[in-house]
């Protein structure tokens, strides 16, 4: 009986090592942090005043601050549209102006169609300095009337 006993107890001891052995699984757990893309510029206006037709005007040595607020980098696009009086174009005419911008390197085109890249790949909280020029109409039919050109700083995520 004393055999029995021990060896009962011996396969207890044995199949309860055995039960208190566990199997493990791992779980992958990701994650993605969301872009938030946001931009804004300062100043938010600019008055050039009054001014003769076919007059060339130029926000220098005044510029602008576009400042990437989002959370990674941003690819910046600058538009211009037309007036309630005036057409946005590539060049002047009777009621049509064009607008160009300086990042430092010259004046460019805004595309009035397309718009024109501002900067590519601005870090966040990094900023873009940037003029305007803008190409009075070489006429108008509405002599008198203050136009407002809105122009729009784009971002998007790079």
């Amino acid at each position: 009986m004393k055999k029995g006993l021990i060896l009962a107890l011996i396969l207890t001891f044995a199949f309860s090592g055995a039960a208190f052995a566990a199997e493990s699984a791992q779980i992958a757990v990701t994650v993605t942090i969301t872009q938030s893309v946001s931009v804004t510029v300062n100043p938010g206006s600019y008055a050039f005043g009054a001014t003769d037709a076919g007059a060339t005007l130029s926000t220098a040595p005044d510029t602008f601050t576009a400042t990437n607020d989002g959370n990674g980098a941003e690819n910046l696009v600058i538009t211009v549209a037309n007036t309630t009086n005036w057409i946005a174009g590539s060049t002047v005419g009777t009621d049509q102006f064009a607008m160009n911008v300086d990042t430092g390197s010259g004046w460019t085109l805004i595309d009035p169609a397309t718009g024109s890249s501002l900067a590519a790949g601005v870090v966040a909280a990094g900023t873009q300095d940037f003029g305007l020029q803008l190409l009075v109409p070489s006429a108008t039919t509405n002599a008198g009337a203050e136009q407002s050109i809105a122009v729009t700083v784009t971002a998007s995520a790079q």
